[in-house]
């Protein structure tokens, strides 16, 4: 039982170590950080959540209040060098980002180009870093347009009454840095099963020529730079390696307390079984004291008995109850007169039908005996012969339980090999003579065969 349960115990940390192992494998496979850029087009203003298929989404659309878009009126000088007055349409914009992963998204940038002339205005939140085209080369300056330093400013740039303007025309671009203050940096894993997903909302002011009434400035498309966070905490195979450690845990505690309980009800079973036998031995003793010619008789025949069906292929089990049972074989002998048994010479027709009766003698002494199935067979019917002129019923060939057949064997094989008040002991050969003679006609020829075997292999001993 010590060696199953240390089994049990091997085996139960190896598929411990398979999960870890696979579970660090997997991990390192696809956790950690992973970076990537998407290109969004912006065909429609308002996406489908449930259309779009990439890891996050960038949005870049009018505020749409009353107060978030209103006119001014500029004094610009056109490529031909004329100076004349322009309408401009000056609208707030937000831009938003939206994680659909179950990771986190951080450390991104987003890249916006610029397809017609516009003017920036302001911008809050984080910096915005600005692509100038200009007659005197590509400018490019980052800037918190919060506290823009002129003194240090690079940039063309304009001031149109209170108003502080960054020009850009078509092919510049804006890049848009997250501000760190504003927790803009990082989007945390969002529940992609109820779609409630993180966001981060961003705006910027520009001014683009048109007419309130009717007109508005489309973005066309933004490019996103980002990583990706695969952390342990937000990947799938996080929960579905505890959930194979609690299963795990739970069948270890379910192995341990079942093989304790095993362990407990085979030192049950040990001790019982010492029980019966030492109740068995005792019993028995009384009937080899009752006849001291065939002292010890019991415990051989019971040991031959078990040999045999082992030899057979019984179970461990089963042969340890054909044990017990042929332990017994002989009990109904309490209930014959010692004169009777003990007698030398030759049984008269009444004493040898005495000497019949201890098979139905013992079969009622054990017909109330539970504990050990089939216990009252094998007293009763092991005197039965194969070829059906046995007693006390007559039974024939498989007529015979299997266990009287065993213990008939196993009870001539010691007779045989036995000093009795009648007769010496016969010799090996003539034990095995009496034993091929008889296959078919008092024993069972398999059976036989097996005890044969065994007395080959030197497992049954002459005494």
């Amino acid at each position: 039982m010590k060696k199953k349960f240390l089994v049990h115990i091997m085996i139960s940390f190896a598929v411990l170590l398979v999960v870890l192992v696979g579970f660090c494998t997997a991990f390192a496979y696809i956790g950690g950080y992973i970076e990537n850029t998407e290109t969004i087009t912006f065909t429609d203003l308002s996406p489908e959540v449930s259309d779009y298929h990439m890891d996050c989404e960038v949005d870049i659309y009018p505020r749409g209040g009353d107060s978030d878009r209103w006119k001014k009126t500029m004094s610009i000088v056109d490529e031909d060098g004329m100076r004349r007055t322009v309408t401009y349409i000056g609208e707030v914009y937000e831009i938003t980002l939206t994680n659909y992963t179950g990771y986190t998204l951080t450390d991104w940038t987003l890249e916006i180009p610029i397809s017609q002339h516009i003017f920036i205005n302001d911008a809050w939140c984080g910096n915005i870093e600005l692509t100038q085209n200009t007659n005197e080369g590509v400018k490019v300056q980052e800037l918190d347009m919060k506290h823009v330093d002129m003194d240090k400013l690079e940039l063309n740039y304009r001031v149109d009454g209170s108003d502080f303007m960054l020009p850009l025309y078509s092919g510049d671009s804006i890049i848009y840095y997250p501000g760190e203050e504003e927790k803009e940096t990082t989007l945390y894993p969002s529940d992609t099963i109820t779609q409630e997903y993180e966001s981060r909302t961003m705006g910027i002011i520009i001014y683009y020529k048109g007419e309130l009434t009717k007109d508005t400035y489309v973005f066309d498309e933004a490019t996103i730079r980002y990583e990706l966070i695969r952390d342990l905490y937000s990947m799938p195979i996080y929960y579905i390696f505890w959930v194979i450690l609690i299963v795990w845990l739970v069948s270890f505690m379910a192995i341990v307390i079942t093989d304790i309980r095993v362990w407990k009800l085979e030192e049950k079973e040990k001790r019982d079984e010492k029980i019966i036998e030492q109740s068995m031995s005792t019993f028995m003793g009384f009937i080899d004291a009752k006849d001291s010619n065939t002292n010890g008789h019991s415990m051989r025949v019971a040991e031959y008995a078990e040999k045999i069906a082992d030899k057979m292929g019984f179970a461990r089990a089963e042969c340890r109850k054909i044990y017990y049972i042929a332990l017994m074989h002989d009990c109904g002998k309490i209930g014959i007169p010692e004169s009777v048994l003990l007698k030398p010479g030759k049984l008269t027709e009444e004493e040898y039908a005495a000497i019949k009766t201890h098979t139905t003698l013992g079969g009622e002494i054990l017909k109330n005996f539970n504990s050990i199935e089939e216990i009252q067979e094998g007293a009763l019917y092991h005197h039965e012969r194969y070829d059906g002129t046995g007693y006390p019923m007559g039974l024939k060939g498989e007529e015979i339980p299997i266990i009287a057949r065993i213990i008939c064997v196993a009870d001539s094989f010691d007779a045989m090999n036995s000093v009795r008040c009648y007769r010496g002991k016969l010799s090996k050969e003539d034990i095995i003579y009496e034993l091929e003679t008889n296959k078919g006609k008092q024993f069972d020829p398999d059976i036989v065969d097996c005890l044969l075997a065994l007395i080959k292999e030197g497992k049954v001993d002459f005494s």
